[in-house]
């Protein structure tokens, strides 16, 4: 299954490591080191020019990924959790 997170960027949910809440989460120093290392290296895709409100890590087996999007924590949360009830939906 997929997670679609915004601009037509669509990411393997099996992928998905992380999703940070950018407003609360970046504020902690282990957060904000592992953003900057993760900008230095190149590794930091910014999905819109939209504000940011989340992040999402993602390891496909060989490499991480961070993934500025501009659709919220509990939205993504909510798109997941539609996925698992799509998945477990039975035609009656």
């Amino acid at each position: 299954m997929f997670l679609h997170v915004g601009n037509q960027v669509t990411i393997k949910k099996e992928h998905i490591v992380a999703i940070i809440d950018i407003d609360s989460d970046l504020t902690a120093d282990g957060t904000k080191k592992y953003i900057k290392k993760m900008e230095e290296l190149g590794l930091v895709r910014l999905i819109s020019n939209e504000l940011p409100k989340s992040l999402i890590i993602t390891y496909d087996g060989t490499s991480q990924l961070c993934h500025v999007s501009p659709i919220s924590v509990a939205t993504l949360r909510l798109r997941i959790n539609e996925g698992k009830e799509l998945k477990n939906w039975k035609r009656s």
